[in-house]
């Protein structure tokens, strides 16, 4: 009786059923619509889309905490030095 019950099961969740297409679990239609409102897996699918660029890396200035890129970090921190000293 048992596997009678198991083949039922699954036959109702492979044809009654539709799958989240974030994380595959099985849903009535309208349980699916609010479960992808709130799939974790789909947003981390949709989530790397949706993120700011980021800029790129640059070096602070020991003294005013700027920030600037490797050469201009070099020029900066003498004018930079000189302005904290007569400051």
């Amino acid at each position: 009786m048992g596997s009678y019950n198991e083949k039922a099961f699954e036959n109702y969740n492979e044809k009654a059923l539709e799958k989240c297409s974030g994380c595959t679990r099985t849903f009535n239609a309208d349980a699916l619509v609010r479960h992808q409102k709130m799939c974790l897996k789909g947003k981390e699918s949709e989530s790397p889309s949706k993120l700011p660029p980021m800029k790129p890396k640059a070096l602070m200035c020991y003294i005013c905490g700027r920030e600037y890129g490797t050469k201009s970090l070099e020029i900066h921190l003498k004018t930079c030095k000189k302005k904290f000293e007569t400051e």
